[in-house]
């Protein structure tokens, strides 16, 4: 008789087979967060962001967090060819404030939780799908500056790598271009390369996808996003030029956002 994780290695086959002919990025997350709910458990502890957390964080389903990201100035349900100029990947979200409380619900609610079905527990927990970066360049559209301290970085050090690439690339805006995170779960303020390597061969045929549907001119990479190189391997795998722009948005530097300084992978 198969076991549970047998069974649910032969869902996320079927779900990545399925993604790999997604029409849109709105398709694509479907199957995506259905795998990601679908993931065995002996994979999720080698994908969870932190490990001594896992029974914790497995048992109050953090397997369905999913932060949608992609074209920065459309949402998910377009289906044409998006040809961003630039495509910004990153490790992941800062999930921590949800974590932390979902830990706490957890807690507290952990004898609710196990008496409620997959099903039940899906509709009863929805984790946030909000596209962060998008809102905050949407935020400085409308209100003249972005939103917070962190948006306000992120949004300096990106506007900067668009202004420098366009020697390169042409001109183009940041509004146009795409923002995506290799880890669509999120984590917390720290990421943990091993762990997002462990991700990105997981979910591999996904990121290829959601490459293939923003289909940018060059990718750039805010920061070094793993540490084997996998994830280096598998944007390169796209056919698209990859750059590398030595920090976290959040850690932005001026000076390092000159093209010349960025490395070409």
């Amino acid at each position: 008789m198969e076991g549970v994780d047998d069974m649910s290695k032969e869902r996320f086959e079927e779900l990545e087979k399925k993604a790999q002919q997604a029409g849109s990025l709105k398709e694509l997350f479907e199957y995506w967060k259905e795998a990601q709910i679908e993931e065995s458990k002996e994979s999720c502890e080698t994908t969870f962001p932190r490990g001594k957390e896992f029974e914790e964080l497995y048992g109050a389903e953090f397997k369905k967090s999913f932060k949608c990201d992609g074209k920065l100035n459309c949402d998910v349900e377009k289906t044409e060819s998006l040809n961003v100029p630039i495509l910004f990947v990153c490790k992941e979200s800062n999930a921590s404030d949800e974590i932390e409380r979902m830990l706490s619900s957890y807690a507290l609610h952990q004898k609710a939780y196990k008496e409620l079905n997959a099903r039940e527990k899906m509709e009863s927990k929805e984790w946030g799908t909000n596209f962060w970066m998008q809102d905050v360049i949407r935020w400085k559209l409308y209100h003249e500056a972005p939103q917070g301290r962190a948006g306000s970085k992120y949004y300096n050090c990106l506007r900067t790598l668009v202004k420098n690439a366009q020697n390169a690339i042409g001109s183009c805006e940041l509004i146009d271009c795409a923002y995506m995170n290799i880890n669509k779960r999120g984590g917390y303020n720290t990421a943990d390369k091993t762990r997002i390597r462990n991700y990105a061969k997981k979910y591999e045929k996904f990121i290829e996808k959601e490459i293939e549907l923003l289909d940018p001119e060059i990718i750039i990479c805010c920061g070094i996003l793993d540490d084997q190189g996998i994830c280096k391997k598998i944007l390169k795998s796209c056919g698209k030029s990859v750059y590398l722009y030595k920090r976290h948005p959040s850690r932005y530097s001026k000076d390092l956002c000159n093209w010349e300084k960025l490395e070409e992978l």
